[in-house]
């Protein structure tokens, strides 16, 4: 296995929502290389996505995309939030209406992202 896995069903994405998810993604990617699991020679990322059928009363089907980062130095939450992850997270959540949770966990950030999939645009690539 690489040190960069991805696994996951095909999904079409809305423009904006591509571009914002692109971002996102290379600001995670950035962080590994410079701080997190790829600084590290053992360390890997692994991403992966699912799809959630859309839910009751009319809840739009869903992408969730998983980031995990292990293999690289301990992690600890940071003492100030640099110009990435607020980027990160309001992007996808005012652009999207998507929801992010970063999680700064001791073996390895985890960044899970919900994102909102338009019916119309949903399906294989």
């Amino acid at each position: 296995m690489g040190r960069v896995a991805a696994d996951g069903p095909p999904v079409r994405l809305a423009p904006n929502t591509t571009v914002t998810l692109n971002l996102a993604l290379h600001e995670l990617a950035t962080n590994a290389a410079k701080y997190g699991a790829l600084s590290a020679p053992g360390g890997r990322v692994e991403v992966a996505w699912t799809l959630e059928r859309a839910g009751k009363r009319g809840a739009p089907p869903l992408v969730e995309i998983v980031w995990r980062e292990r293999g690289g130095p301990p992690v600890w939450p940071p003492e100030h939030r640099g110009f990435g992850s607020p980027l990160l997270e309001r992007g996808l959540t005012r652009e999207c209406g998507g929801e992010v949770r970063l999680d700064f966990a001791p073996e390895g950030v985890e960044c899970r992202i919900r994102l909102p999939l338009n019916t119309t645009e949903n399906g294989a690539a």
